[in-house]
C-alpha cells in the first residue's frame, strides 16, 4: 500500500500531466523536457509521481504550459502538500501535520486505533484542554482546529471513522 506521501506525489504528478495534455495536448513529454533544459525522464518522474521537481523546474513547467493563475494555485498547493515530508525540525513537523489534515479532509473513511489518547479528530475540548501540559493555556486557534477535524464527522462532510480505543 503506498504511503501518504506517494499518494501526495502521485496526485501532483496526476495533475501536472493534467495540465499539460489540456493545456498544450501537442506537447509531448519529450519536447517539455527539452524547453525546461531537463531530461526526458525527469519529466516522466514528475507526471508518474515517482518524484517532485524543484521549485523551479516547477515554476518553469507551469510557465511553458501557460496555466493560469487558478491552475498555478491548485498546482502551488499540491506541490506543497506533496514536499511537506522533506526537511527535518518543527516546521517540517507542521507542513507534515497540514498535509496529514488535507488527506483527512480528501479521504472517505479512516480507520484509528490508539492504546493511550483519543485521536485528534475525537478530542472534545474539554479532553484537548486536559492535555495541555501544566500552566499552559490552550488557544483559542488550537481549540478551533479540533472542532474543524470533528466537524468532518458530521454532515454535511461525514467521514466514516472507526475508532478502537485501548
Amino acid at each position: 500500500m503506498p504511503t501518504g506521501s506517494t499518494r501526495r506525489k502521485r496526485k501532483f504528478g496526476k495533475y501536472m500531466r493534467y495540465l499539460r495534455t489540456t493545456r498544450r495536448p501537442d506537447l509531448k513529454p519529450e519536447t517539455l523536457a527539452d524547453l525546461t533544459e531537463v531530461k526526458r525522464p525527469t519529466i516522466s518522474r514528475m507526471e508518474t509521481g515517482v518524484s517532485l521537481p524543484g521549485l523551479h523546474l516547477f515554476k518553469a513547467v507551469l510557465d511553458v504550459l501557460g496555466a493560469d493563475e487558478e491552475q498555478r494555485i491548485r498546482a502551488r498547493q499540491l506541490w506543497d502538500h506533496a514536499n511537506a515530508d522533506k526537511g527535518q525540525g518543527s516546521d517540517a513537523q507542521r507542513e507534515s501535520y497540514r498535509a496529514f489534515k488535507a488527506d483527512e479532509a480528501d479521504a472517505v473513511w479512516e480507520k484509528n486505533f490508539q492504546h493511550s489518547y483519543v485521536p485528534g479528530i475525537a478530542q472534545v475540548d474539554s479532553y484537548v484542554a486536559a492535555l495541555a501540559p501544566d500552566g499552559e493555556a490552550v488557544t483559542d486557534e488550537h481549540l478551533a482546529e479540533r472542532r474543524e477535524r470533528r466537524n468532518q464527522v458530521r454532515p454535511p462532510r461525514s467521514l466514516a471513522l472507526h475508532l478502537l480505543l485501548d
